[in-house]
Formats: C-alpha cells, structure tokens, sequence
C-alpha cells in the first residue's frame, strides 16, 4: 500500500445531501482521502482485500486502490465517487471536495413529476402563494447541460442554487401537494393529484424565495475554508422572507381599519408570550423583521389595523408598541426594553409572538468569561488572497477583540496566540475547560469570483435562539463601525446541513463572525487596517453587552 505524508492537507467531503465528512481526511494533489469507516456513514459497504477496497454504493460495486494517509487505511474518495457518477469539484479555499448528483432527466406527464439523476438525491417540496406554485427542491444536485425535460407551459426549472436544482410547477392545488420523502432515490416520482399525497406541513426558509430571474446565489458552500462560511441566497439582515407577492391586491378594504387586540398572555424570567388577535384576513404567510436586536416588526399581509386609542401594553419587557398601517400590510413594532429574541407563529386566527429573555446572569460583563477563536492556524491559511491570509488577520483581531475584552472587565481565554494549528473539536474543548460563558471564532470570508460579493455576517449555530441573539447583537454593533457593508446574522445551517463545527459543539452560546471577503478589494483592504481591527475589536465587546443587558 501506498504512503502519502508531507504533501497532504487536511480536506472534508460535501457529498450530496450528507453531513459534511471532515476528520482524518486528506488532500492529496487533486485526489481525496478518507478513511475506510468513514465512508460507512454514507451507507457505503467496504471489503478490503490486500491492495484494492471493493465497494457496494448507491448500487453499484466499484474497486478501487487502498492506501496509507495520515497513519490510517484510506480510499480515494475523488476516485470512487467518480466511478459512482458524480459531478465533482474543489472548492480551494476551504480545501472541501464537492461531490453533486447530476439530474439527468425531468418529465412531467400523466399526473406525475419524474425526476432522474446519477446518485440518490433528497427533496424540500413547499408551496408558494401569489401565485400559488409548488417548488420541488433537489439537494446537493447539478442540472445536466443536456439533461431530457418534458414539461406543460405551466412548469419551468433552473439551477437555483449551485448545489440546489429547482423545479417550479403553477397550479392552484399547490398547497394540496406539499408531500414529504421518505427515502433518497435517484428515480424520484411525485403525484400531482392533490387527492394522492399525504400532507406534510413544511417550513419555508429564506433561501425559498423563488425568484426566475434570479440565480439564487452563485457561491459554493463552505467557500472559506475549515468552518468558515460562504454566502447564499439569504436577504441582507437575517430576516424570514415572506412568500407573499409584495404587489398582489390587499382582500382588506383599506378604508376600513380593524381594531386589533394585543395582550400578554403569559409572562416569566425567561420569556414573554403575546397574543394578538382580531387581525382579519391574511393573504400570506405573517412576517418577522428585526431592525435591530431590540426592535421587533411583525408583519400582517393583506390587513388594515390599529390598537385602540391609549393603548399600553402590560409588561416591563416592552417599551412601546406601534401599529403601522400600509397599502398592503400592517406592521406592529415593538421596542423591547432590551435585545430579545422571537419566534412568531399563526393558529386559531390569532398571531403569537413569543419573546425569549436569555438567562445573562447578573447581566453584567465583568467577571464572564470569553473564549475567542481565532480561525485556521499553522499549515492551515484558510482563505487567501495573494500574499494576504486569513488565519493572519483572525489572530491579529483577535488579539485587539481579547485585549478589548480584558479591559472591560472580562476573563479571556483565546484558543490559539500564535501561527498554530487547532483542531476544530480542541478548540470547544479549550473553552470547556475554561468553563468559558461566550465562545466567538473570528473568520474571514471568500468566495470562488473576486469582487463579487463584499460584506460581514455573524452566523449562529441552526435556530438556537441564544446564541442567534448573541449574533444579531454582534453584527448590530460591528455594521455601525466596519465601513463594509452587513449581511446580516445567519444560521450556519445555510451554509451545512449539520452547521459549523465550532458552533455545533460548543456548550456555551457561540457564534462565529465572517468579518468580510478577503476576495474584494475594498473589504481587503479594511480588513489589514489597524483602525478597522481595533473598532471591530471594541465593537464585539459591546455586542456581548448588548446582549447582557448592560450595553446601550
């Protein structure tokens, strides 16, 4: 068996719709390897004989050679999903192996909606109003160039995203279609017969907002390297995008203007419920926007409403409520009497806005401890952009964000001090054993166009709402001081399906700041400058004390 040693690079594999597959996977040249067990994960049945590995995936037996990187048994990845049928490419920055499923053929005829593709791929089947459709999304997918498409007038389909192919189907049952998949298959089939499938409620996301003359987002995921993240098709400032056409005709006379009721319905340390209700009819989805972390904007589509005159709403965790009537909605804003996070949700026509208090302790900064993680490290530069590497700027903001930290009362602990490199699960661990109260990683970002893309993102870890909070207070403070433009505050799930390391397990709320594109000139060159290092640094710190209760 082959050995490979100093010329391999720790990699990871995004393999269709899996879990990334990183730890003990190594680059070598353009070839990809991965240990035997790890494969497993994906279903993959392997046999080893003396010099070669057998195979039984996605049903098919391949062999391919055997050989010895970083000490252990391993298969070339590249090698075997190329055998498999995959459409594959590497993402540089990130050292990631991107593995897709090509479709090879869409038909719909017969009441049916055929989808064919090379490997097996999993679906998010939702509907949209104004007008009503269904979209049937195909994960971790490439549209062939020559792919076989018969479909009516009524259906079209696109590339949405790089890894997402779309099929959009206008049909007024679209709601009655919603169905979910119970298993991966490369010969997916879906009835059109509103009486066929059973009924699934599914949530629509913000990277759902269908848009046929919009590419939906032309970055790789994972594009900056290790856990740092690439950018989507998610609106700037983290808001949930509503599905509803913004020109579509209010049902509501907008001369006749309803009386709303708000109330508090149950209210704790850790949280405030509210109720509101008598809201009419709504011709969409209700809508959540948060300006900033301590301003709530709840959106009503299709109604005309007011709250009656003097109203005052009972509860010390808001400051002042204001119904906003439009052409097209009414928008109720809160002013919370500190940042808070939200969850809104419809039922028994009425709307419940459920505020979360996070538990701060004494609310104060003094005496917490922070863990700051500055990003890549040692033989690991994450993004680069000529002589310019992000594991260089992660360690020298991080630096002046720790300093800032210390001055302001905080106990620091930081994961690496100098050009070494930290292996994603150490840096958690370094936390836990800190018994650390807010774990930050410091990034840069990049994407595979230069000057394509420019600005920041905070990204908290899927919807933990803590650690969500923490973000949008973060991002809040570094947008009023970077010069670069703001994203926003993501979830990490955009970017992987099972988020980013770092913030997956971290025991403490985390988040993980992309501070701008080491690709675009103007963010490059911010990035290097000493004021905008030393701002961000002071603007962290007030983030963190936003988000205790002790900020501004």
């Amino acid at each position: 068996m082959a050995a490979f040693g100093a010329q391999s690079q720790t990699a990871q594999v995004l393999y269709t719709y899996h879990d990334p597959l990183s730890g003990s996977v190594y680059r070598v040249a353009d070839e990809c390897y991965a240990p035997v067990f790890a494969v497993q994960a994906w279903g993959w049945k392997v046999t080893l004989n003396r010099d070669n590995v057998s195979i039984f995936a996605e049903g098919k037996p391949i062999e391919v050679p055997l050989r010895t990187v970083g000490g252990q048994q391993a298969i070339p990845v590249r090698l075997a999903l190329q055998k498999l049928g995959a459409d594959l490419m590497w993402d540089d920055a990130s050292n990631t192996l991107i593995a897709k499923s090509l479709v090879n053929g869409v038909k719909i005829e017969d009441g049916k909606l055929r989808i064919s593709s090379s490997l097996p791929v999993k679906t998010n089947i939702f509907a949209m109003i104004n007008p009503p459709r269904l979209i049937v999304d195909v994960q971790g997918a490439k549209l062939l160039d020559d792919a076989s498409v018969i479909m009516p007038g009524n259906a079209r389909m696109k590339q949405f995203k790089p890894d997402v192919v779309r099929v959009v189907i206008e049909t007024a049952d679209a709601q009655k279609l919603v169905q979910s998949q119970e298993q991966p298959t490369s010969d997916l089939t879906i009835s059109l017969d509103p009486a066929a499938p059973s009924i699934v409620a599914q949530p629509v996301t913000p990277d759902d907002s269908e848009n046929p003359d919009s590419d939906g987002g032309n970055n790789p995921p994972g594009s900056t390297g290790g856990d740092a993240a690439g950018t989507g098709g998610m609106q700037p400032g983290g808001t949930n995008t509503t599905v509803t056409d913004p020109n579509a005709t209010p049902q509501t006379d907008p001369n006749s203007v309803q009386e709303a009721q708000l109330l508090v319905d149950v209210e704790s340390s850790r949280s405030v419920l509210l109720l509101l209700r008598n809201t009419g009819v709504l011709t969409g989805p209700v809508e959540f926007r948060k300006p900033d972390p301590s301003t709530l904007d709840v959106v009503m589509p299709g109604t005309h409403l007011k709250l009656p005159d003097g109203f005052q709403i009972k509860t010390p965790s808001i400051v002042q409520v204001l119904a906003i009537p439009g052409d097209t909605a009414t928008v109720f804003r809160f002013t919370l009497s500190r940042p808070m996070g939200a969850q809104v949700t419809t039922g028994n026509n009425e709307v419940r806005i459920e505020l979360s208090k996070p538990d701060v302790g004494n609310g104060k900064l003094a005496g917490k401890i922070v863990c700051i993680d500055a990003g890549h490290g040692g033989h690991d530069t994450g993004a680069h952009f000529g002589s310019v590497y992000e594991k260089n700027l992660t360690l020298s903001i991080a630096k002046k964000t720790a300093q800032a930290f210390a001055e302001a009362g905080a106990t620091v602990v930081m994961t690496r001090k100098t050009d070494v490199f930290i292996p994603l699960l150490e840096r958690n661990e370094i936390a836990d054993r800190s018994q650390a109260d807010f774990f930050i990683a410091i990034h840069i970002n990049s994407n595979k166009v230069a000057n394509s893309l420019s600005g920041g993102i905070a990204f908290h870890h899927k919807e933990n709402e803590t650690s969500k909070l923490l973000a949008e207070c973060v991002q809040d403070e570094i947008s009023g001081v970077s010069k670069i433009p703001s994203l926003g505050a993501w979830s990490d799930g955009k970017i992987y399906q099972s988020g980013f390391s770092v913030l997956r397990n971290a025991s403490q709320p985390a988040i993980l700041l992309e501070l701008g594109f080491i690709n675009a000139t103007k963010d490059r060159a911010r990035l290097q400058q000493q004021d905008f290092q030393l701002d961000v640094a002071d603007a962290i710190v007030r983030g963190v004390q936003d988000f205790l209760g002790n900020g501004k």
